[in-house]
């Protein structure tokens, strides 16, 4: 059977025949040669030209090929490590299994036997077989495609499933299972009972968190049979208990939601661990963890304030900065037109800073010089610029930093004293501008005809005559921010509103408004998850990004894999597919691991970044100890088949299709475009047009 194939439609397909029979015809219309001679050449020029065209298409030949026509049986045996858990009636479930393995029943014929966890394994044939229930997790639906392939063009009369029904990951089988067009059975195995159980079922935290701030963590707490009981519920962080709580069961099945509040001082990944300790009499302790990883990320916001000089406003802004402990202050305070009294400023120190906090700076005169390589570090690190207007400020120097500053104004004005009035913009409800400023408090101004530039949002204006006094912009590049009001320390005069505290509300949502929240990085590598099963492949994902913070694949991505106790380093090199870069390691032990990488373009190194991630046995399969049957049956009764439980086992009751079709049609695929014999077909066509108008002397 032959099939072509296309991820075009045919209409394309018929277009191109259309355009290639309408160029074949006008390119004979005036020839002198016989009709005869005329329709084979445009019959030759249609076919080339056709052929030519349509290989844009990229099509395929399919050819269908059966791999036989023995009729198998196939026997699927459940290999999770849930087996190890009680069965039914004081047996475990790898006794329920062994009995039936024993049976023979199962194991003689045409009986092909597989273990599956989340993809299949033979068992050779023979009488001594071997279980090492050993799966990390249970997914049928990836089990049978493997099947799928394996007995690809072979006729299942049916395929017997033995297993406790606890599906841990994957998709309903039902879909999958339709493909064998064939009965499926399922022997289900252990207790449908729910025995007493503590279970530290998850854990939902946040992957990343930043330092000196509370990252709040939720544990599932499950437990069975255990009313009135106390479960102690511990948190460890690197193995030493930090945190302990205590949880008096209520109800069966309890579900308990219990919070633990972290704070780390320093950035790095950590390790923790929730652990409950072990209720009398409860069926297993193999749940009663759940380790997690959080990356903590410096929480310090670098900010260099430069002020125009002494003065109340800047006493009132240098207090509060300095009794925030998350900011880090710099500060620079003009002493004359060239120089700071703190001394000079620290160019370097740029590429660390959050932003630029500029608090009636410059002023007439000051040196244009230092403003033009303040506002060029800036544009060249992408720190956000914060202005903060003084009686003195000198617009025509401010204008030096261009785009960093969100306004420009038409002309000056009288001092005038004005209240203030916080507006949202359009679509924005993020306005998170302290509400008592409104009407509450006043400032001077003595600027008008404020213009926003281009992508600037006004948050607040003075309230007289709605003139922008609040303006601020996020372009593709840096954010910045303006206050065009002064005398802030006036504020202070009045102590019943608690003013100053407002004062603080407002410069610290002014400098959150401003911070770019994510700093951007060139090179991000990390595990698909932070902890893998010791017999599952390692796998790792990359995403370069470019100058201008675009994904990209144009570079070399490689990095060492080692284990914190430096018994095992491998390095690897990721593959790019399409815009990132994927690369595994497969068996590694039980171990602490940290991955470096690094990207390089043109073999010059780019970037570089790191992260962590444990190898571990993992426990998935204890989470549900209960046998549950539904999808089991459902599969059974949607495929013509028969559940039945392994106490009810009888080979007469498991069922059979006779004469079935192949399991699944194996084409194999060519390529057309790849095909040496299509190009000689087309070389061959033209040759012989060429070869005709040449005898018939035609150009």
């Amino acid at each position: 059977m032959l099939n072509i194939t296309s991820q075009y439609p045919l209409v394309i397909a018929l277009l191109f025949l259309a355009i290639s029979i309408a160029a074949a015809i006008f390119s004979f219309r005036k020839s002198h040669l016989s009709k005869q001679k005329k329709y084979a050449l445009i019959v030759i020029r249609s076919i080339a030209y056709f052929l030519l065209l349509v290989l844009l298409l990229e099509p395929a030949l399919l050819t269908l090929a059966k791999l036989g026509n023995e009729t198998i049986d196939v026997v699927l045996i459940d290999n999770s490590r849930s087996n190890f858990l009680p069965g039914i009636q004081g047996n475990t479930k790898t006794g329920q299994v062994n009995e039936l393995i024993e049976n023979n029943t199962l194991i003689t014929g045409n009986n092909r036997l597989f273990l599956f966890s989340n993809t299949i394994d033979a068992i050779p044939s023979g009488d001594n077989i071997s279980l090492s229930y050993d799966g990390y997790e249970t997914n049928i639906s990836d089990a049978l495609k493997t099947l799928k392939t394996t007995v690809t063009g072979q006729q299942v009369s049916s395929v017997t499933i033995i297993s406790d029904g606890i599906i841990t990951s994957g998709g309903n089988p039902v879909y999958e299972a339709k493909d064998f067009q064939t009965a499926f059975n399922v022997i289900g195995i252990g207790d449908t009972v729910q025995k007493k159980d503590v279970v530290v079922y998850d854990v939902l935290h946040n992957e990343r968190g930043f330092t000196n701030t509370a990252v709040t963590i939720k544990v599932d707490l499950r437990s069975y049979e255990s009313v009135n009981e106390n479960i102690n519920l511990h948190l460890q962080r690197e193995g030493s208990t930090i945190s302990s709580k205590s949880v008096l069961v209520k109800n069966n099945p309890a579900l308990d939601e219990v919070t633990f509040d972290i704070t780390e001082s320093t950035p790095g990944f950590i390790k923790y661990r929730i652990i409950a300790d072990a209720v009398n009499g409860e069926l297993t302790t193999k749940n009663n963890y759940f380790d997690f990883i959080i990356e903590y990320i410096d929480n310090k916001t670098n900010i260099l304030f430069i002020s125009s000089g002494p003065g109340y406003d800047n006493a009132l802004i240098e207090s509060i900065f300095k009794r925030i402990k998350n900011y880090n202050i710099t500060i620079r305070t003009a002493k004359n037109k060239t120089d700071f009294y703190e001394g000079g400023i620290d160019y370097r120190s740029f590429g660390e800073l959050s932003a630029v906090f500029l608090l009636g700076f410059p002023e007439p005169g000051f040196n244009a010089d230092v403003i033009k390589n303040i506002a060029a570090k800036c544009k060249e690190y992408n720190v956000p610029v914060i202005f903060f207007a003084q009686k003195n400020s000198d617009y025509r120097l401010l204008d030096i930093f261009e785009d960093l500053i969100p306004f420009s104004i038409s002309r000056s004005s009288g001092e005038s004293v004005t209240s203030l009035n916080i507006i949202n913009p359009p679509g924005n409800n993020t306005n998170k501008l302290p509400n008592e400023l409104n009407n509450s408090v006043q400032v001077f101004k003595n600027q008008v005809g404020i213009i926003q530039k281009p992508g600037s949002e006004v948050l607040m204006t003075e309230r007289s005559g709605g003139e922008p006094i609040f303006i601020t912009r996020n372009s593709e590049k840096t954010k910045s921010t303006a206050f065009l009001g002064y005398g802030m320390w006036r504020w202070r005069l009045n102590s019943r509103n608690n003013n100053e505290s407002i004062a603080e509300k407002f410069i610290i949502e002014t400098v959150n408004l401003s911070l770019i929240k994510d700093k951007k990085t060139k090179l991000r590598v990390y595990p698909v998850k932070s902890i893998f099963d010791y017999k599952e492949s390692a796998s790792f994902t990359a995403e370069v990004y470019d100058d201008e913070y675009k994904l990209t694949r144009n570079a070399v991505v490689t990095a060492n894999v080692y284990s914190k106790d430096k018994k095992f380093s491998q390095k690897i090199t990721f593959n790019a597919e399409e815009n990132i870069f994927k690369a595994s390691i497969p068996g590694l032990n039980v171990n602490d691991y940290i991955i470096e990488a690094e990207a390089e373009i043109n073999k010059i190194s780019f970037a570089k970044d790191d992260n962590r991630f444990l190898v571990d046995t993992l426990n998935t399969e204890y989470k549900n100890t209960r046998s549950d049957f539904s999808a089991m049956k459902e599969l059974a009764h949607n495929t013509g088949g028969n559940f039945m439980t392994a106490a009810e086992y009888s080979p007469g009751l498991l069922k059979k299709i006779e004469n079935p079709e192949p399991a699944m049609s194996h084409f194999h695929r060519n390529n057309l475009w790849e095909n040496k014999f299509v190009l000689f077909l087309i070389i061959g066509l033209l040759t012989i047009e060429w070869v005709v108008k040449k005898r018939n002397n035609l150009p």
